[in-house]
Parts: C-alpha cells; sequence; structure tokens
C-alpha cells in the first residue's frame, strides 16, 4: 500500500492509524494546523517506493514536523523504536528512571506485543494531559501509552488553551506535558485571572529550551513536582529528564540520560565554548529509522551513534547541559558565539518574556551583526532599559548590537522558535 498523510485528531484516526500499521502499510503523520505540501508527499512517497521496510517493523510510520526551519522534514520510526519511545515516556511518568537497568534493546521486539505486556504488568492509574501536537514524536509517543496502558490522556480540543486548562482542572493529580511556550500562554490565564489554577501531580516542560522564570512559575503557581526532559524527533521526545526540573534548569542542565541510553560529547569544539563542550551524540533504541532527503528514503543505522546537531557537556555526576545549536553560532570578531548564551541573559531579565537571538550579515565580509527579537512582559519596557540589564550581565562583546521589540515570535506549530524565519542564512 503506498504512503498515506494521516492527522491524529480523534480516536476515529488512531483506528486508521493502526489498521495500516497491521497492514504493513506506511504512514505520515502531519499535524492538521500544518500544510503538507503536494510536492513534498510526492516526494517522500517516491523516496520510500526504493526502500524495503525494515525486518523488525510492520511499517514505517512518519512524523512530518515544521522544525525550526523554513522547511518541514519527515523523519520515520520503525516499530521497536516506538516501543522504546513509549517505555521512555513511562519511566518518567512512573519516577522509575533509575530502576531500569536492563538495556532497552534487548527488551522488546514488536511495538504492541510489548506495550500490551506494560499494560497487564505495570498498570497505570494516573491519567495524562497534553498540549502537544498528537503528530510530534512527543505527542504521539504520550497517545500511544495512554492507549496501551489504560492510562489516559487529555486533550486540547483544536488547541484551545483555555479549555484544555478546564479539563485539567476536571482532573486533578494528572500529570500535564506542556511546551514551554503553552505552559507561558496557561502562566497569563492564570496570572490574569481569566481560568482556574489546575491541581496537577506533575508538569513535565520538553519540546523546547525552558526558560528558569517559566519554570519557577509554574512550581510557584501551582505548587507540584516540575520536571523536564530532553529529546529531538530523531532520537525520540525523552533522552535525558530530571525528576528535581527546578534546581536542574536553575542549573542549566536537563538531568541524566534515562537507562539504556548512551550520551556522549564529541571532539568538535567551538572557540565560544569551554572545555568538554561539544557535538552531542546518542545511542539509543528509541532511534530513528531513516528519513527521506532529495527524493531518496536513507536508512540509518540504529545501532550507531546519532549526531544530534546540539552542543552540549556531561558534568563529572552524568547531567547533561545542552549548549545550542552548531548551525546557530554567529561570527563576531573573529569568534564564535553561542546565542543561548544571549537568551540566557535576556531570559532573567524580568521586563523580558521571551527572547531569540540571532546573526545577520554585516558589512564586514564573513562577520555577523549580533540581533535579538524580544516579547516584553508588560508594556512600558523600553529597549535602553533592557540593554543597560544585557551590560550589566554580559561582556561588551555579548550585548547584541540591534534589539527589536515583537508582539511574538515566530514558532512552530509545536512551541519551539522557528529561528528559520528571522531572515539570518545562519539561523
Amino acid at each position: 500500500m503506498p504512503l498515506e498523510p494521516v492527522s491524529l485528531k480523534s480516536p476515529n484516526d488512531f483506528a486508521k492509524l493502526f489498521a495500516r500499521f497491521e497492514l504493513g502499510a506506511p504512514t505520515i503523520l502531519v499535524d492538521p494546523r500544518l500544510d503538507l505540501p503536494k510536492a513534498k508527499l510526492t516526494e517522500i512517497r517516491n523516496g520510500l517506493e526504493t526502500k524495503n521496510r525494515p525486518p523488525d517493523a510492520r511499517a514505517l510510520v512518519g512524523l512530518f514536523t515544521s522544525g525550526t526551519t523554513s522547511e518541514g522534514k519527515c523523519i520515520f520510526h520503525s516499530a521497536s523504536s516506538l516501543a522504546n519511545i513509549v517505555l521512555s515516556i513511562q519511566s518518567v511518568v512512573e519516577r522509575e528512571t533509575n530502576s531500569r537497568s536492563e538495556p532497552r534493546e534487548t527488551r522488546r521486539q514488536d511495538a504492541f506485543t510489548n506495550i500490551a505486556t506494560l499494560r497487564s504488568s505495570n498498570p497505570i492509574n494516573n491519567p495524562l494531559a497534553t498540549s502537544m501536537s498528537l503528530s510530534s514524536v512527543s505527542g504521539l509517543a504520550l497517545a500511544l501509552r495512554a492507549i496501551f496502558t489504560g492510562g489516559g490522556l487529555l486533550l486540547p480540543d483544536e488547541y484551545d488553551l483555555a479549555a484544555f486548562n478546564q479539563g485539567i482542572c476536571s482532573i486533578p493529580g494528572a500529570t500535564v506535558a506542556l511546551s514551554p511556550a503553552s505552559a507561558r500562554s496557561l502562566l497569563n490565564l492564570w496570572r490574569t485571572g481569566a481560568s482556574v489554577r489546575p491541581r496537577p501531580l506533575s508538569v513535565a516542560l520538553g519540546g523546547s529550551k525552558v526558560p528558569v522564570r517559566v519554570a519557577e512559575q509554574l512550581h510557584q503557581f501551582l505548587d507540584c513536582i516540575v520536571t523536564i526532559g530532553y529529546g529531538t524527533t530523531e532520537t525520540g521526545p525523552v533522552t535525558a529528564s530530571s525528576l528535581d526540573g527546578i534546581a536542574d534548569i536553575r542549573a542549566g542542565t536537563v538531568g541524566t540520560p534515562l537507562a539504556g541510553v548512551n550520551v556522549a560529547i564529541g571532539s568538535q569544539t567551538h572557540p565560544a565554548h569551554h572545555a568538554g563542550e561539544g557535538a552531542v551524540v546518542v545511542e539509543s533504541g528509541s532511534l530513528l529509522s531513516g528519513f527521506v532527503k532529495d527524493g531518496v528514503y536513507r536508512e540509518v543505522d540504529r545501532h550507531t551513534a546519532w549526531q544530534t546537531g546540539d552542543l552540549g557537556r556531561l558534568s563529572n555526576d552524568g547531567r547533561l547541559t545542552i549548549c545550542g545549536r552548531a548551525d546557530w553560532m554567529i561570527i563576531r570578531g573573529g569568534r564564535l558565539i553561542d546565542p543561548a548564551v544571549i537568551e540566557g541573559a535576556l531570559d532573567s531579565i524580568p521586563a523580558v518574556m521571551q527572547a531569540l537571538v540571532y546573526g545577520r550579515p554585516s558589512r564586514v565580509e564573513g562577520e555577523d551583526d549580533v540581533c535579538a527579537l524580544i516579547v516584553a512582559a508588560e508594556p512600558g519596557v523600553t529597549l535602553d532599559a533592557v540593554r543597560k540589564s544585557l551590560v550589566a550581565i554580559l561582556p561588551a562583546s555579548l550585548v547584541p548590537r540591534h534589539l527589536s521589540f515583537v508582539s511574538h515570535l515566530p514558532m512552530t506549530v509545536d512551541g519551539a522558535v522557528r529561528r528559520g524565519l528571522t531572515g539570518s542564512p545562519r539561523c
């Protein structure tokens, strides 16, 4: 059967997905808010026609996401990688990350068999709620976990966060998975008194970098556990996590890798980074099976390490810190500058709600001007005030040359900042 797109919005859509899975038909999941051009779908179909499916999968499930660049991408996972992804979500929900010492790859061969076994041996009572798209790797994993373990899943109707908040209030004790963007929107609802605050068991933050203030305000408003997770569409939604999210966010880390996941730091380093920082490399049973590029399906050897494109470092106790992306570096004064350092400084300023730092080609050949787009936290904030705060925090060489206020930042449908729309070829 040819590849067909499925938009997950209802139980009937899941029934269609599983029917295709059982028939061995490749399927691509598309966020209902995201346009999948016909030319792109044709390119992906043509690519799959040149490739036999992996022997450990009944079918490939593709995730078409907007990504952080201007073009969408399609990443494919097999049955075994989906099973690993669901189990990684479950290990975080159950707070059993440290107890899972058996390598994941040897524990599962088939998604349905293993997840069905989980349902009988590890029943889950607490429900999940998420504002994340079901067509993202995180949303799909949460949905599959709910279906196969009987945990239940609350979703926002048409991504209406006010209605979603009412739903959370109706099920106290739930675990709520949010992107930082959704967390900010919900905080605004609670701060203005427009919505009643729910009483969840915990809030799990992921999908993009979590500002310290957002995590602290969630903890303050909800008086609950705040956890964080790091992952990618290619490596699965949870590669590393922390049960003490507040402390780790304050320390700048994303916690420790899950059991059965190996995270290493490659030898590639940059002048803008400290000793010990380099490319983040992941070995995991949750790795993608392949992707389509230039009309050809390219299989990934899941027994080798995956270069995530992120830069990071590991502490002596195994905690992972994400320092940015290699392709987001800014050239200035003959050295590389990490936008994440400047964004972290901006995030610490109370007058700033959100910020995006990027490089724009300057008049000096081979150099970039450092620019920042800023969403003000309140009316009346001036650029001079923000600049003065930055000067007190950062060296003069890191203070952006151009600061601009915007009403909102360009975002993907999953709530991550879309750097490819800033106008810089380096972002």
